[in-house]
């Protein structure tokens, strides 16, 4: 999966994310398709989350990285380019 895809997954579970809530917050829902729809709100939750962290982690390894080869370097050089 390359960065595109990754990033129109996350889209995808934020829309997702949008209709969960809405649906949760219509009236008309029993119990058991409020339950239903919730645990599907909250496992997509979970993986946004997940894909946050991990592209959190590659960023920080990213910037340990230039720090190293390019000390001189800051982020602002970076906001440069």
């Amino acid at each position: 999966m390359n960065s595109t895809d990754k990033e129109s997954g996350y889209e995808e579970i934020l829309k997702r994310l949008e209709e969960v809530i809405e649906a949760l917050e219509a009236e008309g829902l029993d119990l058991d398709q409020s339950i239903k729809i919730y645990e599907e709100g909250a496992a997509l939750y979970q993986k946004a989350q997940e894909m946050l962290s991990s592209r959190e982690e590659k960023a920080l390894e990213i910037i340990n990285l230039l720090e190293e080869t390019q000390p001189q370097m800051t982020l602002e050089d970076l906001k440069e380019e």
